[in-house]
C-alpha cells in the first residue's frame, strides 16, 4: 500500500497585527459565515485557557465531512490542531503569528494529512490542497471585512 502524506505550508505577511489575525482564526465560531463550504463551526469543549476541543462541518461537492480537532493555543503566537476524528488517519497544523511591526505581521501555517481511505488520497488531495491554498485569501478577505472599516 502506498503512504500518501500531504504537507501543505504557507507564510504570508499581511498589513494586520498578530492579535488582529489570531483573533480572526481562532475565532473558530465565526468560520461558518465566512468560510465557503463550513455549515457548521464551534466549540465543543474549553478545556482551559489555552485548549479545545472543536469541530468544523464542510459540504463540499455533495459531500458533508465531520472533523474534530484538538487544539493548543499560545495567545497571539500559535495555534497546534490535533486530529480527534474526521476523515482522515492522520492530520495536525499550526498556525504561527508573527510581529513585523505594530500594524504588520507574517502568518505561517502548515498542515499534513493522510485520508483514512486511500481513494480519497489520490482523488482529493489536490482538491483540499487548493482550499488550504485558498483559505488564506478568506482570511485575508475577512480581515479587510472587518478590520478595515
Amino acid at each position: 500500500m502506498i503512504k500518501c502524506m500531504f504537507d501543505v505550508k504557507h507564510s504570508v505577511s499581511v498589513p494586520y497585527n498578530v492579535e488582529q489575525m489570531f483573533y480572526l482564526i481562532n475565532d473558530i465560531t465565526a468560520y461558518s459565515q465566512f468560510i465557503p463550504g463550513c455549515i457548521l463551526s464551534r466549540i465543543l469543549k474549553r478545556h482551559n485557557a489555552n485548549e479545545l476541543t472543536a469541530e468544523i462541518n464542510i459540504c463540499q461537492f455533495g459531500i458533508n465531512e465531520q472533523l474534530i480537532s484538538h487544539n493548543f493555543i499560545v495567545r497571539n503566537k500559535s495555534i497546534f490542531m490535533q486530529l480527534v476524528s474526521g476523515p482522515f488517519k492522520s492530520f495536525f497544523g499550526y498556525w504561527y503569528f508573527l510581529p513585523i511591526n505594530d500594524q504588520c505581521s507574517v502568518v505561517q501555517c502548515c498542515f499534513n494529512f493522510e485520508f483514512a481511505v486511500s481513494f480519497f488520497n489520490i482523488f482529493c488531495s489536490s482538491v483540499l490542497i487548493k482550499k488550504i491554498d485558498d483559505l488564506i485569501e478568506i482570511f485575508l478577505v475577512r480581515a479587510e471585512k472587518i478590520y478595515d472599516v
